[in-house]
């Protein structure tokens, strides 16, 4: 009887002095609201510093801020429809890419001063439509498509040549992003739900990308750490978030499961080891302090989909969301402990296709 009444006060104390996961969350907020100009959907976002930022989305928003997000101003663009991607390389230039219906053309949105105006034009393909952009600097560029087109730019958007790939049975599927190390070494990704996470991969600054299947759902995004090693992530409605890495430039990927609910949307290295992959419907994150080996899943405080999350810095980071939801990352939030731990519960190394997914 002493030695049960002596292990319920142990439990007890460990349970009021260890700081679970929950009691953590509850008390400290990870990220912090900010106030926008819109309710609409908030697909993207683009940083430049810790000052300088804009995110997109539905019906042709584009919102800005200029002093780290403590105020927001909504943009005039010239159409209303969908605007999928965007990126800034400084305060002044940037780019977006907007579809309204399929097969009448992509309109690429342009800026060279801070969005106080944008230019557009069509797509010179009114066939192909376009899901990313990316650019290097303000010459060098790619554009990727829903049907696995690559176009290369090196004059600022006015003229866009196509990047072959090869004829691999995925070399159609849809791209999602684009990561460079190198002006000449490079990976896209993207995929097609249901069917196959895709890689592509160039060597020669895009005078032709290899494909490889990778996984067995599309991927959303990837970080690339040295000329070997990249991280990826992506995921369906049905079986949940994955990633896949390589250690040897590309030749192999190691996929892992998981075992999360959702799609992995982004990948925001807020340090070399501190990872938030927002999960988008499932209004969940998941988080790594050890470069991805462990997984914490955590509940987005303001209860939405994220949909895209970067970092400027360790102390600088936002997220976007649905509902024209900006959120702002509180550093003193960061300290996990205890419950929440996400141990990946399938490895597979996949060198090409067929893969035992």
């Amino acid at each position: 009887m002493f030695r049960n009444l002596f292990s319920i006060i142990l439990i007890c104390y460990i349970l009021l002095n260890f700081p679970s996961f929950a009691e953590n969350h509850g008390s400290v907020k990870y990220w912090i609201s900010q106030t926008t100009p819109i309710s609409t959907k908030l697909l993207k976002c683009s940083f430049v510093d810790s000052l300088y930022g804009w995110a997109c989305g539905d019906s042709g928003r584009i919102i800005h801020t200029s002093n780290g997000g403590a105020s927001w101003v909504l943009q005039s663009t010239p159409i209303n429809y969908y605007i999928e991607d965007i990126q800034f390389i400084d305060r002044n230039t940037g780019w977006a890419i907007a579809n309204e219906f399929f097969f009448i053309g992509t309109t690429i949105l342009s800026t060279t001063n801070g969005g106080q105006n944008w230019d557009t034009t069509r797509f010179q393909d009114t066939t192909v439509v376009l899901s990313t952009v990316h650019f290097t600097d303000n010459q060098n560029g790619w554009l990727g498509s829903y049907y696995g087109k690559i176009y290369k730019t090196s004059n600022a958007g006015q003229t866009w040549i196509y990047s072959p790939s090869d004829s691999g049975m995925f070399a159609g599927f849809k791209i999602n992003k684009f990561r460079f190390f190198s002006e000449s070494f490079g990976y896209a990704c993207g995929g097609q739900i249901d069917i196959a996470g895709v890689m592509w991969r160039t060597g020669d600054g895009g005078g032709l990308w290899t494909t490889e299947a990778v996984s067995p759902e599309p991927l959303y995004d990837l970080n690339i750490t040295d000329s070997l090693n990249a991280l990826g992530v992506g995921g369906d409605y049905e079986y949940g978030t994955f990633i896949i890495k390589t250690s040897n430039a590309g030749i192999d990927w190691e996929y892992t499961s998981l075992n999360l609910f959702g799609q992995g949307q982004a990948l925001a290295y807020r340090t070399p080891n501190e990872i938030w992959i927002p999960l988008g419907f499932s209004q969940t994150w998941a988080v790594s302090f050890d470069a991805g080996e462990v997984w914490h899943e955590i509940t987005v405080e303001q209860n939405i989909a994220v949909w895209d999350a970067e970092f400027i810095s360790p102390v600088h980071g936002w997220a976007v969301g649905d509902s024209g939801k900006v959120m702002k990352f509180n550093p003193d939030g960061v300290n996990i402990s205890g419950n929440g731990t996400i141990i990946p519960s399938e490895r597979a190394l996949q060198q090409n296709y067929p893969n035992p997914f």
